[in-house]
């Protein structure tokens, strides 16, 4: 008798081709995957002043950062666990909600009543409440920049069933038409997964840059330590960047990183003027 496939053993197949997705991934973007290490790193660095300033603050609004801040920091790890594994469109919902937890963390650092209807969610009313309070987009509008809010926009279209969530998964075989789960299926996919990783790494330094604002005003916070672990990275990244576009890897990407670069570059002296 034979066997039919079924749902279960189809899963069981691509188990196998995501593990091997991701041993390949490993070996590719090793480099790039040492970038992820230090971004880890810049992670701590921050906590470690944004725990300080919340020591002088109510339990409510201590749990609230506390726990969007790890998530975060998960959301960094499932990020990169995506791009070695092959599914790089898929990588962006947990970048957009890196995004999303920036601007909650915000909003709840304005007002402590903030924070309780962040963590009460047991009644009806209080999800009321907090879907009135917390309406992602309108966060992202009101606590970011323009900048961060085209982003946002960028990555919602990637998240929402739109066509570019399915454009290039596309193959058709005879008589039908089939949507690819993975987006790295040769070794010619390699340079934009390559890519996927740098942007998703460069939105959440973006984003912990952001971040940071919202407390650096209070006495508690190290302004000069900070500032110290950004320049570190920010040295260590540029130099990756600069062997990447000599080397040749990406050619045709080295306009779109080039521009990226100079947004961000424009973007900080902006804000400095501002500061001056």
């Amino acid at each position: 008798m034979n066997h039919v496939k079924t749902a279960t053993d189809k899963i069981n197949e691509l188990a196998e081709v995501e593990n091997n997705n991701f041993l390949s991934g490993l070996q590719d973007l090793a480099s790039e995957l040492h970038a992820f290490d230090e971004l880890e790193q810049l992670y701590i660095a921050l906590w470690d002043q944004i725990r300080k300033v919340l020591t002088k603050k109510d339990a409510q609004t201590y749990r609230a950062v506390m726990n969007c801040y790890q998530l975060m920091q998960l959301d960094l790890i499932k990020g990169v666990l995506s791009v070695c594994r092959g599914y790089l469109k898929d990588t962006d919902f947990h970048t957009r909600r890196v995004i999303e937890s920036v601007a909650i963390i915000i909003e709840v650092m304005k007002d402590p009543k903030n924070a309780l209807i962040w963590n009460s969610l047991a009644s009806e009313e209080d999800r009321k409440k907090y879907i009135k309070k917390f309406p992602a987009y309108r966060l992202v509008q009101d606590n970011l920049s323009p900048y961060v809010e085209e982003i946002y926009k960028h990555l919602c279209l990637y998240v929402h069933p739109s066509f570019g969530t399915v454009a290039g998964r596309g193959s058709f075989s005879e008589n039908s038409h089939n949507l690819n789960i993975f987006d790295v299926m040769e070794k010619e996919d390699v340079p934009n997964q390559r890519k996927h990783l740098l942007y998703l790494l460069q939105i959440h330094v973006t984003m912990l840059k952001d971040l940071a604002q919202a407390f650096v005003s209070d006495a508690e916070f190290d302004q000069v330590l900070w500032q110290t672990s950004c320049k570190q990275y920010q040295e260590n990244q540029v130099q990756h960047f600069q062997r990447l576009l000599d080397s040749g890897m990406l050619p045709e990407l080295n306009k779109n990183i080039l521009d990226f670069q100079a947004e961000k570059a424009a973007l900080d002296n902006r804000k400095d003027e501002i500061a001056e």
